[in-house]
C-alpha cells in the first residue's frame, strides 16, 4: 500500500511538472531531462525523452524559438496509461473521460486530451488552450 501511494505521489508531481514545460525554452527542457534526444532537422522540432519512472516516452514540441508549445506523452504499456489517467483525474480537472484542464498560476489553462495514433497507440497530448479571439 505504502509503495502505491509513493507511486501515485510521483506521478501526480511528474504531471505537474510536466505541465510546467508548455511554454519553457528547449533549455530548461534539458535541464530536467538531460538524457533526451533534439532534433533539429524537421519542423517542428522535437525533443523526445524516456521518462523510465513512469514507462512513458514524452515527446516536446516546439516552434522556432525553441519554445515548448505540446507535449505528447506516449506510456509504453497499459499499466502506465492508467497511472497517467488516474494522475490526471487526481489532479486536473476532469472535462470527460479523455480530457482533462490545468488551470497554472500564470493565469494560462493547459488540456490533456487521451488519444489513439495508429501504430503508436495511446498518447496523451497537452497544450495550452486558446483563448477565443487569441491564437497559439
Amino acid at each position: 500500500m505504502k509503495k502505491l501511494v509513493l507511486v501515485l505521489i510521483m506521478l501526480v508531481s511528474i504531471t505537474y511538472s510536466q505541465a510546467q514545460t508548455i511554454g519553457d525554452h528547449l533549455n530548461y527542457i534539458r535541464e530536467q531531462k538531460p538524457q533526451g534526444k533534439f532534433d533539429s532537422n524537421t519542423k517542428p522540432y522535437t525533443y523526445t525523452a524516456l521518462e523510465e519512472s513512469v514507462n512513458s516516452l514524452m515527446m516536446y514540441f516546439l516552434d522556432d524559438n525553441l519554445i515548448c508549445y505540446q507535449l505528447v506523452i506516449v506510456p509504453q504499456d497499459n499499466a502506465a496509461r492508467q497511472r497517467w489517467v488516474t494522475s490526471l483525474n487526481d489532479g486536473w480537472v476532469v472535462i470527460n473521460s479523455s480530457v482533462w484542464k490545468f488551470y497554472t498560476n500564470g493565469g494560462s489553462i493547459l488540456i490533456a486530451t487521451l488519444d489513439y495514433v495508429n501504430n503508436v497507440g495511446t498518447v496523451i497530448l497537452v497544450k495550452e488552450e486558446k483563448k477565443e479571439g487569441v491564437e497559439n
